[in-house]
């Protein structure tokens, strides 16, 4: 399989009042990939993400959601929160009104810093189908780089710009302290695109 995981030691970080904020080549408020300071334990991970296109044929489904509840958690092999949302759009692939999906982390334990997605919030995600999994019915391709936050008219990318979609991202920025970049895209631009990609795979198939 493509995607190749490094597992580094588990780490305690311990946050002091003064270290609230955070700086950044441009200001991010809220930056959904830095995990506020509240004294997790952290794993960090690298990922061999997949290029746009290839994410698209990768992928099992790829859907607009809203962000639920957390319904529970699993430690094994790696620590997971199953995250249920509901299905706004779908780009590719049937699925019900409703699903759950495993993003890696958890409330006690985050990986690479980054967030749990929060209630409320709407995300395009890629997913692929679990295997001999009852707790929840799809993962995160890839994780984070296959995570896209809806904001308005933009899209962003959470991490790993790519460079399929440089002709549609209106800045990229990145944080200092989690050295992770982020494209901001066009959304009626990105839905168009990502639209396009899965009519050009189905017209294959």
């Amino acid at each position: 399989m493509k995607r190749k995981w490094t597992l580094f030691l588990l780490t305690t970080v311990f946050i002091f009042a003064g270290c609230a904020q955070t700086e950044a080549d441009e200001p991010i408020e809220n930056h959904p990939l830095l995990a506020k300071n509240t004294g997790q334990e952290t794993i960090t991970a690298s990922y061999d993400p997949y290029p746009f296109t290839e994410a698209v044929t990768k992928a099992d489904l790829i859907v607009e959601v809203k962000i639920g509840t957390a319904t529970g958690e699993v430690h094994e092999p790696t620590p997971k929160t199953i995250l249920e949302a509901d299905v706004l759009q779908v780009f590719k692939g049937e699925t019900a009104e409703t699903l759950t999906f495993f993003q890696n982390g958890t409330e006690a334990i985050r990986v690479n810093e980054q967030l749990l997605l929060q209630a409320g919030d709407v995300y395009t995600v890629f997913l692929k189908e679990t295997v001999n999994s009852v707790e929840a019915e799809y993962l995160i391709l890839v994780e984070e780089t296959s995570l896209y936050k809806v904001d308005g008219d933009k899209i962003i990318k959470w991490a790993l710009p790519d460079e399929e979609l440089d002709d549609i991202t209106l800045e990229t920025t990145v944080h200092q302290k989690s050295g992770q970049y982020q494209q901001h895209l066009d959304k009626e631009s990105f839905y168009t695109l990502l639209t396009e990609k899965v009519s050009e795979q189905d017209e294959d198939n």
